[in-house]
C-alpha cells in the first residue's frame, strides 16, 4: 500500500519470470464488498505444494519459507517455515547450512554437488536488476529437489520494496524517496549468496548473468522507447489500474499516506507515482548500472559478443559401468570471458526441434571453463571414474532420453537460432 504506483509487486515477479527463475504470479484486482467498490489490492499465490505443481517442479521437494539470514544453527528451525514434507525434521536444511559454512575448496565442492548453482545465480541476478535489497535476511525460499537431483535452489517472496523503494530511513516502509544506486551484491550476509559471491568462477557467472538481464530487460541508455521492456509494461499496467486507483485514492486518501501514518501527508497521485517510476527511476537505474556507478557495478562485464566460441569437447556415450544414466556431454568455453548459455539448445541428431537439453536461466560457463550436461545428475555424481562428484565440476541436467548406440551428431545452438558448435560422438 505505500507503493503509490501500485505495480511493483507485479513488475518484480514478472522480472523473475522473464529471467527464468521460479516465482509467484501476482496481479492487480479491484475489491468489491456487498456490491460496492472497497479498494485495490494485489493477489499473489501461496507458497505451497500447489505452487510447485503449477510451476511443473517436483512437488515432493522440500520447500522452506525463510525469515532469517541463515548464518547459524538456530536459523535452521527458527524462522524456517516448512511448506512441504512437514512430517520430517529440518535435517536437510542443517546439512545445507553446514555445507555452505565450509571454507575453501571444501565449500566449493559442496556447492557444485549440492546446490543448483545456475538457478541461485539467476535468482540473485534478477534481484539485483529489480534493485530489491530487502533480502536475504528474510523474504526468500529455499527449495530442495528432494529425491531427484537433491540440489538446493533459492526463490523470492515479498518483493514490493523494489524498483527504487527501500526501508532505510526513519520513514521505514513509507519512504517515497526512490534510490537508483542500490548495490550489486545483495544478500551477501546470507551464507548461500555469500558462498556464490566468494567463489571466483561463480562470481563470474553472477556478473555475466546480471549483464545479460541488463541488456535484455533493463536495456541500455539510448534504447528507442518503442523497444524498451519495462516502460511499455508500466504504461499497460497504469491503464489497467488507473481508474480503480483513483477510486481507492478518493475513498481512502491512500495517495497521501506516508511517514508511518495514514494521516494526510506526502501526497502523490497515481499518475505522478507512475511517471516517477517510468521517467525518473528507470533512466537513472540504467545510468547507474551501464555506467558502472552503483556499488559493485564496476565489476559488470561488457555485453556478451554475438558470437561466442563454445566447443562440444566430448561425451561419454558408453559409460564403463554400463549404466546409461551416467552419460554426459562436455562443453568448453574457449573465450577469455564468461558466456551466458541460458536458453541455448543442445540437440542430438538431425532434428534440433526435439532438443536433448535446453539450458535454464543462469547457466553461465566461466572464462575457459567447462560445463557437463548430464543424463542424470545423481548418476553422474555417483560415477566411479572421473568425471564424477566430489571434483568441483559444474553439472547441469537432466537431459531427455539417451544417446543412441550407433553414434550421433550433437549440435549447440544459441537462443537466437545460430549454430555455435557441432560434433560427432560414438559409443
Amino acid at each position: 500500500y505505500p507503493d503509490k504506483a501500485q505495480m511493483r509487486n507485479i513488475l518484480a515477479y514478472e522480472t523473475y519470470r522473464d529471467a527464468d527463475c521460479p516465482g509467484h504470479w501476482a496481479f492487480a484486482v479491484r475489491v468489491q464488498q456487498n456490491g460496492a467498490f472497497w479498494g485495490t489490492a494485489h493477489v499473489v499465490e501461496n507458497g505451497d505444494r500447489d505452487w510447485l505443481v503449477r510451476m511443473g517442479i517436483n512437488a515432493d521437494g522440500a520447500l522452506y519459507k525463510m525469515y532469517n539470514s541463515f548464518t547459524n544453527s538456530g536459523d535452521v528451525t527458527s524462522g524456517a517455515e516448512k511448506k512441504t514434507r512437514k512430517s520430517e525434521d529440518n535435517a536437510d536444511l542443517l546439512a545445507l547450512l553446514n555445507g555452505v559454512s565450509l571454507s575453501g575448496e571444501a565449500r566449493r565442492r559442496y556447492l557444485y554437488d549440492n546446490v543448483d548453482v545456475a538457478q541461485v545465480v539467476d535468482f540473485l541476478a534478477a534481484r539485483a536488476l529489480t534493485g530489491d535489497t530487502d533480502c536475504c535476511h528474510k523474504n526468500y525460499y529455499f527449495y530442495r529437489d528432494t529425491g531427484r537431483s537433491d540440489e538446493w535452489q533459492m526463490w523470492p517472496w515479498d518483493v514490493d520494496l523494489s524498483f527504487g523503494r527501500r526501508w532505510i530511513s526513519s520513514m521505514t516502509y513509507w519512504d517515497q524517496h526512490l534510490i537508483a544506486n542500490t548495490p550489486l551484491f545483495i544478500g551477501s550476509g546470507n551464507r548461500v549468496p555469500q558462498a556464490i559471491f566468494e567463489t571466483p568462477e561463480m562470481r563470474q557467472m553472477y556478473l555475466r548473468r546480471v549483464r545479460t538481464l541488463m541488456d535484455e530487460l533493463l536495456m541500455p541508455p539510448g534504447t528507442p522507447k518503442e523497444n524498451l521492456h519495462y516502460e511499455p509494461r508500466i504504461d499497460e499496467l497504469a491503464a489497467l489500474i488507473g481508474p480503480d486507483a483513483a477510486l481507492d485514492n478518493a475513498k481512502w486518501n491512500s495517495h497521501a499516506w506516508g511517514n508511518g501514518s495514514t494521516a494526510p501527508n506526502f501526497p502523490q497521485p497515481f499518475p505522478q507515482a507512475v511517471a516517477e517510476l517510468r521517467d525518473s527511476y528507470l533512466p537513472e537505474r540504467r545510468r547507474q548500472l551501464f555506467n558502472r556507478l552503483a556499488p559493485g557495478a564496476s565489476e559488470i562485464p561488457d555485453a556478451q559478443p554475438t558470437v561466442a566460441a563454445v566447443q562440444i569437447a566430448g561425451a561419454d556415450c558408453n559409460p564403463a559401468s554400463g549404466n546409461q544414466d551416467e552419460e554426459y556431454v562436455k562443453l568448453t568455453n574457449l573465450n577469455s570471458f564468461a558466456v551466458d548459455v541460458s536458453g541455448w539448445t543442445l540437440a542430438a541428431g538431425v532434428n534440433p526441434a526435439t532438443p536433448l537439453f535446453i539450458f535454464r536461466g543462469g547457466t553461465v560457463i566461466p572464462a575457459g571453463g567447462t560445463l557437463y550436461v548430464a543424463a542424470s545428475r545423481p548418476a553422474f555424481r555417483a560415477r566411479r571414474t572421473s568425471p564424477k562428484g566430489g571434483q568441483s565440476l559444474f553439472v547441469v541436467g537432466d537431459y531427455a532420453g539417451r544417446l543412441p548406440d550407433s553414434g550421433v551428431t550433437l549440435s549447440l545452438t544459441d537462443r537466437h537460432g545460430l549454430k555455435v558448435a557441432s560434433a560427432r560422438v560414438v559409443r
